[in-house]
């Protein structure tokens, strides 16, 4: 991303919030306000502190510095926000230094998509939102793993999370199909993954799985993929996750499950 694509962001966001300052006050809505424009100014004042390290070609660059011993750190790369009566976008967008230069290119692209798309629906008349945050999910002896979570809004609100596991030694990120390489130890998961989502059932009724829908066979659960996220929980358990809506009603959420690695084998 380039320095001043970011500047037109920022020049978006300051006359949102600007103003919204300028406006009559209310007496009732005086805290509110408030804290509209102090949020505006601490996040001009935190693009400003990150925008001389905002050129890509340098963010990529780190990963080629020598790696000591197995360090990954996540460190907020861009800041994107926006606020005014019917949109309002909050991005952090990370990168993770020592990490293989696919990795954050990937992370940038997926952010990059998320922006695009806000803006988009920020030109319309309808209401729109957006909040991008990530998180460091698990640290084991030979995987790192973070967490990239999505919130999009517009007519329904809608979340969705990446997963980027890390292999210490390598720096490159691995898929599900690290532990589960085997046709067997597939099939152990997708056992594991369905006798869970039966047992939540019958212990409580709210809960809903896509799972022995006689209506619906093709709308069932079968298997995880080489695509289906995970993270690795500790040395012995990963945990394989599901988008909303992907295996279970919207209203469930992500839906997570977790796998013992020595029940299938690995």
């Amino acid at each position: 991303m380039k320095k001043m694509e970011l500047l037109e962001g920022i020049g978006e966001m300051d006359e949102a919030w600007i103003a919204e300052a300028a406006r009559p006050v209310k007496r009732i809505g005086m805290k509110r306000h408030l804290l509209r424009v102090a949020a505006a100014a601490a996040a001009v004042l935190a693009i400003s502190v990150i925008i001389p390290n905002l050129n890509a070609d340098v963010a990529y660059a780190m990963q080629s510095l020598p790696v000591v011993g197995s360090y990954f750190k996540a460190v907020t790369f861009r800041q994107y926000s926006y606020y005014d009566a019917k949109h309002v976008a909050n991005v952090e967008q990370p990168v993770i230094e020592n990490a293989d230069e696919a990795v954050n290119k990937d992370i940038d692209q997926a952010v990059t998509r998320a922006i695009d798309d806000f803006k988009q629906a920020a030109a319309g008349d309808g209401y729109a939102g957006l909040n991008v945050d990530y998180e460091v999910v698990s640290e084991t002896e030979q995987y790192y793993c973070l967490r990239l979570a999505f919130e999009e809004t517009a007519a329904d609100g809608y979340e969705y999370s990446s997963y980027y596991v890390l292999d210490r030694k390598s720096g490159q990120q691995v898929d599900l199909m690290t532990f589960l390489d085997t046709d067997d130890k597939v099939q152990a998961a997708n056992e594991a993954i369905v006798r869970q989502m039966k047992d939540e059932m019958a212990a409580d009724d709210s809960r809903s799985y896509f799972v022995d829908d006689a209506d619906d066979l093709e709308g069932n659960f079968t298997t995880v993929t080489k695509e289906t996220q995970f993270y690795v929980k500790d040395a012995r358990t990963i945990v394989v996750c599901f988008a909303e809506g992907e295996v279970a009603p919207y209203y469930m959420g992500e839906c997570r499950f977790e796998i013992s690695l020595e029940a299938v084998g690995k």
